[in-house]
């Protein structure tokens, strides 16, 4: 690997754990509006991200003689960047639930103020 490529991956094994942390962070001083799903889900991609760049620099550092060791090295560097995009796409369906799910409850507040307001009018006639 070259110096370049070892310092970028240096840099976003850096962006990642910088992520993890203001994510922790928010969620547990309570200023987040992510459920607890979606925290654990980010926080499992965050770790399959940083085993993925470790095992990258180990597996660049230590060149396996054994082909059954580098064919599972290689194996599990393709699996789990398959595993952070199935987790990603399961956090963006999450986010898509509650999103769903809170405008679901603001439009029953508004209807409920709109039938308030209208039993309000009635009444004064």
């Amino acid at each position: 690997m070259s110096y370049t490529a070892g310092v970028i991956l240096a840099c976003g094994a850096m962006a990642v754990v910088i992520g993890m942390a203001h994510q922790i962070w928010l969620y547990t001083r309570g200023h987040s509006l992510i459920t607890r799903r979606q925290f654990v889900l980010r926080i499992v991609n965050g770790l399959l991200l940083l085993t993925t760049v470790a095992m990258i620099f180990a597996g660049s550092a230590y060149r396996p003689q054994d082909l059954r060791l580098a064919l599972l090295l290689w194996a599990v560097l393709t699996v789990l960047p398959v595993a952070v995009i199935i987790l990603a796409l399961v956090d963006l369906r999450e986010i898509q639930r509650v999103r769903h799910q809170r405008q679901a409850e603001l439009y029953q507040h508004l209807a409920q103020l709109q039938s308030e307001l209208r039993d309000k009018g009635a009444d004064k006639r």
